[in-house]
């Protein structure tokens, strides 16, 4: 699995620039760069995976199949769920992968430390932990999910994502709070190369159109906005 840098992605990545529109899978739940993962950011600590949940998570992308781009980070020695910890390690996150792992799947898997490329047309979905942030960046960028919430508002946007919206896949934990590999390779296919899939690719097209209208001049994200100002210009 290489380590290139993606500060300027679009134009030296040649393997994300060769892979097909809608192709690539996006997994940032345990970001590495506090820039991406602002929700945390706010209160200086990291929510991070079990050494556990992030074997599963690597076993679990290598089983599906998929081409992926992994930010990854060390994982903490706490519960299958999250665990708060203050300072982030200075370890190396690769030392930490199942033996084998990286060599495996050369060719199929990338991992940076940056991941803004939800808009570029080879990435077909993104694994999120559902912070507001990256909620809406998916949204605006039409890009179908798979729910995985950490914490805090997290779980919540997750219902709105799966049930409400229908624009989200969510995998489910075992009796021991532990998403199994096999059941993260099943969501990441089905939200990839299945008619449910397909269905949540469209309601996400369907979003993104309705966000861009949104944020036109007369639009109702904008009206709002200016409402917000006047009241508050008049107080």
């Amino acid at each position: 699995m290489k380590s290139p840098n993606f500060s300027n992605w679009a134009n030296n990545s040649d393997w994300f620039k060769h892979q097909s529109c809608g192709r690539v899978r996006v997994h940032k739940l345990a970001g590495k760069s506090a820039k991406w993962f602002r929700p945390v950011r706010l209160f200086r600590k990291w929510w991070d995976l079990s050494f556990d949940q992030l074997t599963e998570l690597a076993l679990g992308l290598e089983l599906s199949g998929q081409r992926f781009i992994w930010v990854v980070r060390s994982p903490n020695n706490g519960p299958a769920d999250a665990a708060y910890v203050g300072n982030q390690s200075h370890q190396d996150p690769l030392a930490f992968l199942p033996n084998g792992f990286v060599e495996r799947i050369e060719g199929q898997g990338l991992e940076g430390t940056a991941a803004r490329i939800l808009s570029h047309s080879s990435t077909g979905g993104f694994l999120t932990h559902c912070g507001w942030n990256s909620t809406l960046e998916s949204i605006a960028s039409g890009i179908p999910l798979i729910a995985w919430p950490l914490f805090a508002e997290q779980r919540m946007n997750a219902v709105l994502l799966t049930e409400d919206l229908k624009v989200a896949l969510r995998p489910k934990a075992n009796e021991k709070g532990l998403i199994e590999r096999e059941e993260i390779a099943k969501v990441i296919k089905d939200l990839m190369a299945s008619e449910e899939g397909k269905r949540v690719q469209n309601r996400m097209k369907d979003l993104k159109i309705a966000a861009e209208k949104a944020l036109t001049g007369d639009g109702s994200s904008k009206r709002a906005l200016s409402e917000l100002a006047s009241k508050m210009a008049s107080n």
